[in-house]
């Protein structure tokens, strides 16, 4: 039976806030994705982890497009399972990276990608199994994940209570451990990289020490944004299960929605990245100046030929009416004196034959 917990105008503003916030974070992962595969020079292992961080988040906000499934259907089984999935397994790739970290910085080795995928996608998979396994899988109200209904509370293996273990025993203490992990190695690796920093001679390597010491105070900084107010809500919810908070729902509900953006702009959009992009698109910033360069120069030839075409038929065009303007070839000789045929006027012969050259010429006949 399903649990109604907040009326439908609450259940939808937390479905439309969810869709929303879910969406900027989609885009966030989404230019990850689109970074590594476009940018051979990112191909690295780090970034390789990065690129598995924002799958993760992009297959978690996939399953808020489900919408509010109705109770015991199959969208809401699939909808609750990728929700547990997914959003265990992004936290759980926040310790892979930091892992990475470690052995990168302090133990100088570079952990298999094996390891970290049996790591941080196998067991989120065996966590979401267990609810489908037990049954615990519905709706919580504005959408599908782990009931736990209120009802008979006097018995402990009802709906409510085998339903809240699940809740924190898969999915929230899970959470907290990758936290307090996170924060222990990121304090380690800060301190080791800071007495590195005092030996070194070089100043360009102190500088780079300094900027991943100011990098790492942020990468669980998000995760405590995140997954807080989360973690408050569903404690109240376990000590009040009757009576559950609208206001602080909704905050946990942006919050956690927005972990896919702030994880993108924490760990993917690195100097690396920016600057990768940023010659991306300067370079087709000048292929279209130059194409645009090009287009203009082939039309400005376009009308000077064209113009020079119709200065040389106009000219064509004067010189086929030459004949009617041709003086009288005996004009010059007084009349009453014939011109003996024997000694034609050179000039009026050299007028007539260059005439009859150009009207042949026009016309296409050639033979005169």
């Amino acid at each position: 039976m399903e649990h109604q917990v907040f009326d439908g105008r609450e259940e939808d503003a937390l479905t439309t806030a969810a869709l929303v916030v879910g969406g900027a974070s989609f885009l966030g992962c989404a230019a990850i994705l689109r970074s590594f595969w476009r940018f051979t020079q990112l191909r690295t292992f780090s970034f390789r982890v990065i690129m598995m961080l924002a799958l993760a988040d992009m297959g978690s906000v996939v399953s808020y497009f489900f919408g509010s499934p109705e109770n015991s259907t199959l969208s809401c089984t699939v909808q609750a399972f990728l929700q547990q999935f997914f959003q265990l397994a992004s936290v759980f790739w926040t310790s892979g990276i930091a892992l990475t970290v470690y052995d990168t910085a302090v133990s100088h080795t570079t952990p298999t990608m094996l390891r970290l995928n049996l790591l941080c996608w196998g067991v989120p998979f065996l966590a979401a199994l267990l609810p489908l396994v037990t049954g615990s899988y519905g709706s919580t109200g504005a959408w599908c994940w782990i009931q736990a209904t209120p009802g008979d509370q006097e018995d402990p293996f009802s709906r409510f209570y085998v339903g809240t273990f699940w809740r924190f025993a898969l999915f929230y203490v899970p959470i907290w451990i990758c936290i307090f992990l996170n924060v222990g190695i990121y304090v380690y690796v800060t301190r080791y990289v800071n007495t590195f920093g005092k030996v070194s001679e070089s100043r360009e390597t102190t500088l780079k020490l300094v900027k991943l010491i100011h990098r790492l105070r942020f990468y669980p900084l998000v995760l405590v944004i995140a997954w807080l107010p989360a973690t408050v809500n569903r404690i109240h919810d376990a000590l009040y299960p009757s009576t559950p908070v609208f206001w602080l729902t909704m905050i946990a509900v942006l919050t956690k929605s927005a972990q896919g953006l702030l994880n993108a702009l924490t760990y993917g959009f690195n100097r690396t990245v920016r600057e990768a992009w940023k010659q991306d698109l300067f370079k087709r910033y000048q292929q279209a100046r130059q194409k645009r360069r090009d287009v203009e120069d082939g039309d400005h030839v376009a009308l000077i030929a064209r113009k020079d075409s119709d200065d040389h038929a106009m000219k064509l065009s004067a010189g086929a009416r030459a004949p009617e303007s041709l003086p009288h070839i005996g004009s010059s000789v007084s009349s009453s004196v014939p011109r003996p045929l024997s000694a034609p006027d050179k000039t009026a012969e050299d007028e007539l034959a260059k005439t009859s050259l150009l009207v042949g010429w026009q016309s296409g006949d050639l033979s005169q």
